[in-house]
C-alpha cells in the first residue's frame, strides 16, 4: 500500500511536478501512458479497421470502445493484457499533421507537424487520476501527466486541433534511443480511439478536465517492406473508368478489399507498408475480382532487390508474395474488355452507398426481355445471366426502386463496352454479327437522413465541438463546432456535412470548451425535434427513423460558478517500477479512473390520464441515481404542449426555472441510492391529447442512456351535452 500523501503540481514544463497548480488557473491535463507487446495479435485495433492503419501486420480483436467513449485505462488493460508498461518513452504534441511522413525500417508513419516543445515522457509510474483530475488512490505504471499550455488547452476546445504522435517528429519509434527495438502497434486518445494511425487528436467530454493517450509497440519488431499494387487497362476500347476490387490479406479492412480505378492510359496504385514475412509467417496476398465483361490478361510481381519471392496465376487472378526486408515489390495487374460471344448481351449492376433489386428491360424487335438483378454489396458488381438476342438496335432501361423515408436511387453511370453512355435511359446498343456487348449500369443511393447541430450558451459564450457517429458503422465520423457570440442565442454547428445519412443509431458527442476561471460549463438540456434527449459527459444516442430521417438537435449549455478548485494531490510514487499494471488494487482499481459514473434513471406519471377542460392535474417526475457514483451537474428539463398552463412547481431539492420554456430544473449532485421529486401542477386545455416529455444530463458518464428519458400522456374529454329534461 501507499504510505502517505503529499501535493504535486503542474511544473513550468508541463510534467506534473512539485507545487500545487493555482486555483484561478483552470486545468486540462493528459495522461499519456506507453506500453511494450510480444506481437500484433496482443494489440486490440482502433474503432475503423481500414487501411489508414499504420502497423505492419493486423492488429488482434475489435475495439472494446462504443462511439463516443473516451480512452481509459480499465479497458486498455483489459484489451491489451499480454503487454507491459513502457517507461522513458517519448510524446509529442503539434498543431497539425502528415500522414505516412516518417518513412524508415518501421514503414511509414504519420507525424505532428508544427510540433510543441512541451516535453512528454513516460515515467516508471504517476498517480492514476479521474476524469476531475483528481487522484484515484492508485497509480499507473509506464506514464506521465501533464498540463496543457494555454494554446494547447484552446486547441483542445474543438476537435481535430490539437494533434499528438507516439516518438518525436523524425523519429516515430524511438529508434536512434532503442534500435531496432520497437515497432508502432497502435495509438489512441481521449476520443479519438478511431483510425488506427501514428497521430490522433485530443479533446475533453463534457465536463471532464483529464483524459488519457495509450501508445502500443510490439517488441521486437519486423522489419517492413513494400508492396505496391498497379491497375493497367491496356485497351484502346476502354475509354471510360472502370473499378476493379481486390481482397487479400494485405488489406486492414473487415472485408479485407480495396478498389483501384483505371482507364486505358491512365492506371491505379496503393502501396502497402507491411512486415517482412518470417519464416511460419503467412505470405502476403491479392487477388482480383473480374468485373462483368474483363478479362486479366497479365499478371507479374517484380522484386526490386530480388530478395522477395512472388507467385502469381493469372487464371486465378492471384498473386502470394513473401516479403524480404526492405524490399518493394511491385504487382501489375493487366485488364482488357472481354466482349461477350456473339449475339450475347451481358448486363451488370454496381450499387454505391446501399444495396437493392433493380428491373432491366431489353427492348428490339418485337419482344421485350426482362430481367431482375439484386446487389449483395455496396461497390461490387452482379452480373445477370447473359441474354442471347439477334443482331439488331436494343434499347436498355431499367426500373429503380421506389424513393422511401430512407432515401431514393439515382443513376450515376452507363457503360458499354468500355464506353461512357452518359446518364440518360433509355440507351441504345447494337449487337454486331463478330461480337456480342456488355453494359454495366451503376445507381447511387441518396441517403434521406440527416443530423443538423444547435447550440446555445447561459451565462457565457464559447466555442464547443461536436463528434457524430453511426453505431453500425465505424468507418466513417464526423466533426462540427459551434461557437456562441451571445448568451441565449443558438448559432449552428458548422463542418462535416452531416446530410444525406443512412438511417439507423447514432451517437452524438459534444467536447467541452477552453476551461474559464470563473466556473465550468455544464449541459442543462439536449433538445431534438422538440423533444429532450438525456445525457451523459456530452453524449446523447439518437436514432434516425423512417418516420423521423431528419432530427434537429439543440444542445444547452450553462457556465455554472465553481468554487475554488482544491490543490491536485497525489500518493507518493514508490522508487522502484512496479512490474505489473496496476501496482496495487488489481485491475478494477483501474476502473476508478472513469469515475464519476451513474446510472439515471427517471420516470413521470399523470395523477389521471384523462381529464376535462380546466381541471387542475399533477405530474410527478423522479430521478433516481443507481450509482454507483455520485452523478454531477445533474439538471432536468420538461416539454409539455404550450397550451398547457402551469401552476406551479416543487422539487424536494436543487432548483427550478420556471421562467421560460422549457421548464429545467438543476441539481448539482446526486448520490448513489438517492431520488429528487419534482411535482408540477398544471390546468388542462380545452381539447386534445397531450405527450409530455421529460430527460435527465449529468456530466458523469452515463453508460445506460435509455432511461434517462420518460413521458405522461394526458388526454382530454370534453363533457357531453346537458341532458334535457321534459315534462
Amino acid at each position: 500500500m501507499l504510505a502517505g500523501w503529499l501535493a504535486i503540481a503542474v511544473a513550468a514544463a508541463g510534467a506534473v511536478g512539485a507545487a500545487a497548480a493555482s486555483a484561478q488557473e483552470p486545468v486540462r491535463l493528459v495522461t499519456f501512458a506507453a506500453r511494450w507487446c510480444p506481437d500484433y495479435p496482443d494489440i486490440s485495433a482502433n474503432r475503423a479497421r481500414n487501411n489508414i492503419q499504420e502497423s505492419l501486420r493486423d492488429l488482434g480483436p475489435d475495439s472494446l470502445y462504443v462511439a463516443g467513449e473516451a480512452t481509459e485505462p480499465l479497458k486498455e488493460q483489459l484489451g491489451q493484457a499480454r503487454c507491459t508498461p513502457l517507461p522513458d518513452w517519448s510524446f509529442t504534441l503539434g498543431r497539425s499533421y502528415a500522414t505516412r511522413a516518417v518513412v524508415g525500417p518501421w514503414g511509414a508513419l504519420a507525424r505532428v507537424v508544427d510540433p510543441f516543445d512541451t516535453r512528454i515522457v513516460t515515467r516508471a509510474a504517476t498517480p492514476l487520476l479521474d476524469v476531475a483530475g483528481q487522484p484515484t488512490g492508485q497509480s499507473l505504471a509506464g506514464a506521465v501527466t501533464i498540463e496543457l499550455t494555454r494554446e494547447q488547452a484552446r486547441r483542445a476546445a474543438t476537435g481535430s486541433s490539437l494533434w499528438l504522435q507516439g516518438g518525436t517528429p523524425d523519429d516515430p519509434v524511438l529508434d536512434r534511443t532503442y534500435p531496432s527495438e520497437y515497432g508502432f502497434g497502435a495509438l489512441r486518445c481521449a476520443t479519438d480511439n478511431y483510425n488506427g494511425d501514428n497521430v490522433e487528436w485530443i479533446s475533453y467530454p463534457s465536463g471532464a478536465r483529464h483524459v488519457f493517450c495509450y501508445a502500443y509497440y510490439v517488441k521486437p519488431p519486423p522489419t517492413s517492406g513494400t508492396i505496391v499494387v498497379r491497375k493497367v487497362v491496356d485497351d484502346p476500347q476502354a475509354s471510360a473508368t472502370q473499378s476493379f476490387r481486390f481482397v487479400g490479406n494485405v488489406s486492414f479492412t473487415p472485408a479485407r478489399d480495396f478498389t483501384l480505378s483505371a482507364t486505358h492510359g491512365l492506371s491505379g496504385e496503393a502501396t502497402f507498408y507491411r512486415a517482412a514475412t518470417r519464416a511460419g509467417d503467412e505470405p502476403w496476398t491479392i487477388r482480383e475480382e473480374q468485373p462483368p465483361g474483363w478479362r486479366l490478361t497479365d499478371l507479374s510481381c517484380i522484386s526490386s532487390s530480388g530478395e522477395s519471392v512472388a507467385a502469381t496465376d493469372v487464371a486465378t487472378a492471384a498473386a502470394s508474395i513473401r516479403l524480404a526486408a526492405g524490399d518493394t515489390v511491385t504487382c501489375t495487374y493487366v485488364n482488357a474488355l472481354a466482349p461477350p460471344p456473339a449475339a450475347t448481351l451481358l448486363l451488370s449492376k454496381l450499387t454505391l452507398g446501399a444495396v437493392d433489386s433493380f428491373g432491366l428491360a431489353v427492348s428490339g424487335g418485337d419482344a421485350t426481355q426482362r430481367q431482375t438483378i439484386r446487389t449483395e454489396a455496396p461497390g461490387v458488381a452482379v452480373a445477370a445471366p447473359p441474354l442471347t438476342l439477334a443482331p439488331g438496335s436494343y434499347a436498355i432501361d431499367e426500373t429503380v426502386p421506389e424513393a422511401t423515408a430512407a432515401g431514393s436511387w439515382s443513376l450515376s453511370s452507363i457503360v458499354c463496352d468500355g464506353e461512357e453512355r452518359g446518364t440518360g435511359l433509355p440507351v441504345s446498343i447494337t449487337l454486331a454479327d463478330a461480337q456480342g456487348s456488355a453494359c454495366q449500369l451503376t445507381n447511387r443511393f441518396q441517403a434521406a437522413g440527416a443530423i443538423r447541430i444547435g447550440k446555445r450558451t447561459v451565462g457565457g459564450v464559447g466555442t464547443f465541438g461536436f463528434e457524430v457517429t453511426r453505431d453500425d458503422d465505424l468507418s466513417r465520423s464526423w466533426q462540427q463546432r459551434a461557437t456562441t457570440r451571445a448568451p441565449g442565442t443558438t448559432v449552428r454547428a458548422t463542418g462535416d456535412d452531416t446530410t444525406g445519412l443512412p438511417l439507423g443509431d447514432y451517437t452524438i458527442v459534444e467536447t467541452g470548451p477552453e476551461p474559464a476561471a470563473d466556473g465550468s460549463w455544464a449541459i442543462e438540456s439536449v433538445v431534438c425535434n422538440g423533444v429532450p434527449v438525456g445525457s451523459g459527459r456530452g453524449r446523447i444516442d439518437v436514432a434516425l427513423t423512417a418516420r423521423e430521417p431528419v432530427l434537429d438537435c439543440t444542445f444547452t449549455n450553462r457556465m455554472r460558478a465553481t468554487a475554488e478548485q482544491p490543490p491536485i494531490v497525489f500518493p507518493p510514487i514508490a522508487p522502484t517500477p512496479p512490474a505489473t499494471v496496476p501496482p496495487q488494487g488489481g485491475v478494477l482499481g483501474l476502473a476508478r479512473a472513469n469515475r464519476p459514473r451513474a446510472d439515471l434513471r427517471v420516470t413521470k406519471r399523470v395523477s389521471t390520464p384523462v381529464a376535462r377542460p380546466g381541471q387542475r392535474v399533477r405530474y410527478t417526475i423522479v430521478v433516481s441515481n443507481r450509482g454507483p457514483h455520485t452523478a454531477r451537474n445533474v439538471s432536468g428539463v420538461e416539454i409539455g404542449p404550450r397550451a398547457r398552463e402551469i401552476v406551479s412547481v416543487r422539487i424536494s431539492r436543487g432548483r427550478c426555472d420556471t421562467g421560460r420554456r422549457p421548464i429545467t430544473c438543476h441539481v448539482r449532485a446526486l448520490r448513489p441510492g438517492r431520488r429528487v421529486v419534482l411535482t408540477a401542477i398544471a390546468i388542462a386545455p380545452r381539447r386534445g391529447r397531450l405527450v409530455n416529455h421529460v430527460a435527465v444530463s449529468t456530466s458523469s458518464a452515463e453508460p445506460n442512456l435509455r432511461n434517462n428519458r420518460a413521458s405522461a400522456v394526458l388526454s382530454i374529454r370534453r363533457p357531453g351535452p346537458r341532458p334535457r329534461y321534459t315534462g
